[in-house]
């Protein structure tokens, strides 16, 4: 090998090698964004969860609230009932 050839493959040598390093430095902040993503995914998660459950919660109380406008609803109707049953009649005259 003549000394031409050696200089041309040392040149190619540290292209090859300054391109790796270039690859991991693209790697190393590919592994950072990608564990803040994951970091965001799990927060994302985990607010779900928690506005899942809320909703829960609130699916519930409103059910209960329905509930209790029925009750009420139907409370008077029977107590109007009750109340025309026991109403005495007062004659006009008196």
């Amino acid at each position: 090998m003549s000394g031409e050839e050696i200089q041309i493959l040392v040149r190619k040598v540290e292209t090859l090698l300054k391109y790796c390093d270039e690859l991991r430095s693209e790697n190393n902040i590919l592994m950072q964004k990608n564990e803040e993503q994951e970091s965001q995914i799990k927060a994302l998660e985990e607010r779900i969860a928690h506005f899942e459950d809320e909703r829960e919660q609130v699916r519930t109380r409103v059910s209960d609230l329905i509930e209790k406008i029925d009750q009420i609803a139907a409370e008077p109707e029977a107590g109007e009932t009750e109340m025309a049953a026991t109403q005495t009649v007062i004659p006009s005259g008196v």
